[in-house]
């Protein structure tokens, strides 16, 4: 009987683990989504970038400028298609990005930085060090962006401490 128990034990856990996706298989999932949020930057395609989205009308994003802060996801997915309208994106480099996927699994944070290679009225410009963090969380249809924020350092601190 402890033989029949023990080879229970040893089938039967091991399969049940397995049902769920692993800490890296959900990092890669979160990652995936997280570099797709560039991706949509860099094709100009609002449909992959409504794919990652959630469709939550209580999202909140800030965008670089002191005026840029879209409330709901109608708002953000408008501002995105304004942004891409009004440039040409030639090339984004990611740096520096560090993802986590919070303890129950179903929450996720990411920043990095990233640097913007545009091009306005055929003159290219160059944007580098753009700080981008952002929240995910889990859904049905996998990650999608809850939040995200971008940021344009400054030279020196605003407040000396």
């Amino acid at each position: 009987m402890r033989n029949l128990v023990t080879f229970i034990l040893i089938a039967v856990v091991p399969v049940g683990v397995s049902a769920q996706p692993s800490n890296f298989e959900q990092n890669n999932e979160v990652k995936t989504t997280v570099d797709a949020l560039m991706g949509a930057f860099e094709a100009e395609d609002i449909t992959k970038f409504e794919e990652i989205m959630a469709r939550d009308p209580s999202m909140v994003t800030f965008g670089t400028d002191a005026s840029e802060r879209w409330v709901g996801f109608e708002a953000v997915r408008d501002s995105f298609a304004k942004q891409v309208s009004a440039f040409e994106v030639e090339k984004i480099n990611t740096s520096n990005q560090v993802i986590k996927i919070g303890g129950e699994g179903s929450v996720a944070w990411f920043s990095q930085v990233v640097d913007w290679s545009i091009s306005i009225n055929g003159s290219s410009q160059s944007v580098p060090g753009i700080r981008v963090t952002g929240v995910l969380e889990k859904s049905s249809d996998g990650w999608k962006i809850v939040q995200f924020h971008t940021s344009a350092p400054v030279q020196g601190q605003v407040v000396a401490y």
